[in-house]
């Protein structure tokens, strides 16, 4: 229950200094989920090709393929 509580403490100030920088926090949020999920989706893709599957027994295997997919992101950046 402490912990819940400063957790809560903690999201409180991430959002007021997300304001205080000028941003909107529901819109960092919402930008946040969209590149989560496009990133969650890839991995999806990639981990069917390789027939992986997406479970705790291969969790380094999906680690793995996180860090391809970011990498990939960071790339086509570039």
């Amino acid at each position: 229950e402490d912990l819940e509580m400063e957790l809560g403490d903690l999201l409180f100030a991430v959002v007021n200094l997300t304001r205080f920088l000028g941003y909107n926090p529901s819109v960092a949020l919402h930008r946040s989920n969209q590149k989560m999920r496009k990133r969650f989706n890839a991995l999806y893709q990639i981990a069917k090709q390789k027939d992986i599957s997406l479970n705790k027994e291969h969790l380094e295997e999906m680690d793995q393929l996180w860090q391809e997919v970011k990498s990939e992101e960071t790339r086509s950046k570039e």
